[in-house]
């Protein structure tokens, strides 16, 4: 896959692929604070997302909640 001009800069900029540097920022920041960070608009983080396969879901939990969320990177825990 052929990335843009503005990907490679942001990766240069972030020191490592887009591939992991968005999840990391999409789970800490959200997807506007992502963008913030990036210096690139909201329009450019999604289409980034969906070009580079990113699989992005929200997760809404109650006070008290726990979810568990394990892949290749080991295992999450989040709490409402």
């Amino acid at each position: 896959m052929r990335k843009t001009r503005l990907m490679e800069e942001v990766e240069q900029r972030y020191g490592g692929p887009l591939e992991q540097v968005l999840p990391d920022l999409l789970n800490k920041r959200g997807l506007t604070g992502t963008a913030r960070v990036l210096q690139v608009s909201n329009q450019s983080v999604e289409y980034w997302i969906l070009k580079l396969g990113i699989t992005w879901k929200a997760v809404v939990l109650n006070p008290g909640d726990v979810a568990t969320i394990s892949g290749p990177r080991g295992i999450r825990v989040l709490e409402g």
